[in-house]
């Protein structure tokens, strides 16, 4: 057994100059295994100010582990309570009396936000906004003039439960493919998995492909407006010379089984009886001879023309994953370097490139937990600088979405809550619009701070967190209420049953 506990705190302004911390919490077992407490600093640029850490074996017996430390002018504070035992069923630690005391003030029997007697001054200011009306999409970006100088937009979501959000964005995003030069979609999804859908967009497998490709969506993604999407891309490719390619930049985590998404790739564009060698290949794990075969394949570099078959030896030298540790640990920087080589491949200089991924990939600065990672965006934005524009998609109530306690089976709807007066969202709806884009640099004051951010398995955590805005996103577009990604789509979610068994296909043709 094995668990890790979270908490972030937002601490109260009266708190902020207070010199010392102490967390403490009691606990009891029956392993000899250790229990460990952290604590980490998160400073006004949302950097670590400071990591305490203490640990202690369980035993029978109630006892107290405690951490102390400086606050070092710390905005807010992460709270880790972390338990690795071992694979007896049986095993149990038991916590209790968790105090968190700053200064000479025991945070569990303070009032806190704005109950501190703080009038919040709003920053944000109704003469800023742009209001948005879905109707009036292609006008919207106009409105924008940085927008009409980046090379890179990202469009992110603050959870990837919200069936408003995703839709909203797909919106705006034919906008930037119609009006502004958009040649590239990158998205936070398998790369192998994404190929399929690239062809299909493309017109090089047929359209009876597209039921393999629904099904895919339904297992991956949960909404019907995706695959609507991709019906619309594969229209607007076929009636313009320069092709829109929507590819995957996040790992694969296929680790060393078979690649279903390869056969599924090789299957739909080559036909059974062509794509027998390969799948045969691909189902012994042997890649390099299915590159082999493919470079002394001529009508295969003719189907697929020359870059995309530039791009088709590129995934086949990717390198492969051992777990999930590594895989997790590499999925930014290889997100970033997949980005840079699309970029070289795909695009010309005066031609754009948009990326969908959950906004904590996409913000311009380091994302802290444990430690302070950088991702994705944090990436472009050191390489493009001005030329990557950071856009966030949130709401202000409503429904999405989460994890139940088995991670991608069951899952619940979730809600909107406690929404603190200092978070963007009370404010924005505050203004009383259903939709709008704020850019960040129009901020008046530094109240916000705190914002709606959600991971995923965050059943039951804090939904917004500490937040420099102004250094996350350029702009956020606000919806007033978010409607959440029907059941009906994930609770079919079983592996084994609607992905690897309906692939027997595969097996029975290798056997001929």
């Amino acid at each position: 057994m094995k668990f890790l506990l979270t908490k972030h705190i937002v601490l109260p302004a009266t708190l902020q100059k207070e010199k010392n911390l102490s967390v403490s919490v009691h606990y009891k077992g029956d392993s000899e295994k250790s229990i460990k407490l952290s604590l980490i600093g998160i400073g006004d640029n949302e950097n670590i100010n400071f990591h305490y850490s203490n640990q202690s074996k369980v035993s029978g017996d109630w006892k107290k582990l405690t951490v102390y430390g400086s606050l070092k002018e710390s905005k807010a504070i992460n709270i880790y309570i972390e338990y690795s035992g071992n694979r007896d069923t049986n095993q149990f630690v038991d916590l209790k009396n968790v105090e968190v005391k700053v200064g000479k003030h025991l945070l569990n029997e303070m009032k806190t936000g704005t109950e501190d007697n703080i009038i919040i001054q709003p920053a944000l200011n109704e003469n800023n906004i742009i209001p948005l009306k879905i109707e009036n999409d292609r006008f919207f970006w106009k409105q924008i003039p940085q927008l009409q100088d980046a090379k890179i937009i990202g469009l992110g979501e603050i959870t990837h439960g919200s069936e408003t959000l995703r839709n909203l964005r797909l919106f705006f995003l034919k906008s930037l493919i119609l009006d502004h030069n958009c040649k590239l979609i990158l998205a936070e999804g398998d790369f192998q998995v994404f190929m399929l859908f690239d062809l299909y967009i493309q017109g090089l497998i047929p359209i009876s492909s597209r039921d393999r490709i629904k099904e895919i969506l339904d297992l991956g993604f949960g909404n019907n407006t995706f695959i609507t999407f991709l019906d619309w891309l594969r229209t607007y490719n076929d009636k313009n010379i320069k092709k829109v390619h929507l590819v995957g930049i996040d790992n694969n985590a296929n680790f060393d089984n078979i690649s279903i998404p390869l056969m599924d790739f090789h299957y739909n564009l080559l036909g059974e009886d062509k794509a027998k060698n390969y799948i045969k290949l691909i189902y012994s794990n042997q890649l390099d001879s299915v590159k082999i075969l493919a470079n002394n394949d001529e009508s295969l570099k003719i189907v697929m023309g020359e870059k995309y078959f530039q791009y088709y030896n590129y995934v086949l030298s990717e390198p492969r994953f051992k777990n999930w540790q590594d895989l997790s640990l590499s999925r930014d920087r290889n997100m970033f370097r997949r980005t840079l080589y699309l970029d070289s491949l795909f695009t010309t200089e005066d031609e754009k490139i948009a990326i969908l991924a959950h906004s904590g990939h996409l913000q311009k600065i380091p994302l802290v937990n444990e430690v302070s990672e950088k991702v994705l965006g944090n990436f472009l934005n050191k390489t493009f600088k001005q030329k990557y524009y950071a856009i966030n998609f949130t709401a202000g109530s409503g429904t999405f979405i989460q994890d139940s306690c088995d991670y991608f089976k069951n899952f619940c709807i979730d809600f909107i809550r406690n929404i603190p007066e200092d978070s963007f969202e009370y404010q924005a709806a505050s203004l009383h619009k259903k939709l709008f884009l704020y850019p960040m640099d129009k901020l008046c004051n530094n109240s916000i701070k705190t914002s709606l951010h959600i991971y995923r398995n965050s059943l039951g955590k804090d939904l917004f967190k500490f937040t420099n805005l102004r250094k996350r996103y350029d702009s956020i577009i606000f919806v007033d209420s978010s409607i959440a990604i029907p059941l009906g789509f994930y609770q079919q979610l079983d592996v084994d049953s609607h992905y690897f068994k309906k692939r027997t296909m595969y097996y029975d043709l290798i056997k001929k």
